[in-house]
């Protein structure tokens, strides 16, 4: 594969001594412990190469190809990073309260839009861990690619549906034509939406050129108002 491919995989992360944290495959997931009702097991769509994933697995999966299955050792640096020992926080315990929130060890917290969680709770003070759970650990996946999606308009769908969440889009030679619904532009997040979308579409299809554009569409239950006064 190639950096931009559209890769349908299969997965199951796991750490050195097999424990699995990870996966697409519904009878693992409840093996290992970790099923999730609310979540749909199968293959997942990614583009590869773009830093959707960490980078040992996008490293991987540049040198497969369709129906190709390995196992990938991933040290931390390739993975979700070293722990970096300031990022463990003490916070007091009275700015929970103030909230009406009661933590607890385990729990997710989110400090100035940083997510991590709460390691213990002593003296008035709650100790927050905000690197990322896998951070230190050396990861194993074993990874399967089911197909790439060679088809552009699909790759465009999948641009769409990971970055802006909502719209329709088409390609026009080198240009892409994106159509938002009526107000989406006005979403706080938008702007931030637009530049992931932007970025990711100019490393996924060859194009020149990207056209958004909100559109607006009359209610069935909505009238034209006469200009004509009524005798």
């Amino acid at each position: 594969m190639k950096e931009g491919d559209l890769a349908v995989i299969s997965y199951t992360g796991m750490l050195e001594d097999g424990t699995v944290f990870d996966t697409t495959d519904e009878k693992v997931a409840k093996s290992a412990g970790i099923y999730d009702a609310s979540r749909k097991y199968a293959p997942v769509r990614v583009f590869v190469g773009v830093g959707e994933l960490i980078k040992g697995l996008d490293e991987a999966l540049i040198e497969m190809k369709p129906g190709e299955e390995k196992e990938v050792k991933i040290p931390p640096e390739k993975g979700f990073g070293e722990r970096d020992p300031d990022k463990v926080i003490l916070i007091p315990l009275r700015e929970f309260k103030k909230r009406g929130i009661n933590p607890y060890p385990g729990m997710p917290v989110e400090v100035d839009d940083r997510r991590g969680r709460v390691i213990s709770i002593s003296g008035g003070r709650v100790r927050v861990d905000l690197n990322h759970e896998l951070a230190g650990k050396t990861l194993v996946y074993r990874v399967r690619v089911e197909e790439v999606v060679e088809d552009g308009e699909e790759k465009l769908k999948e641009a769409i549906k990971k970055t802006l969440g909502d719209g329709e889009g088409e390609i026009d030679g080198k240009k892409v034509v994106v159509r938002l619904p009526s107000g989406f532009a006005l979403l706080p997040d938008y702007p931030s939406r637009r530049n992931a979308f932007l970025s990711l579409v100019m490393k996924v299809l060859d194009v020149e050129e990207v056209e958004i554009v909100e559109v607006f569409r009359r209610k069935k239950d909505d009238k034209v108002k006469s200009t004509k006064e009524e005798k």
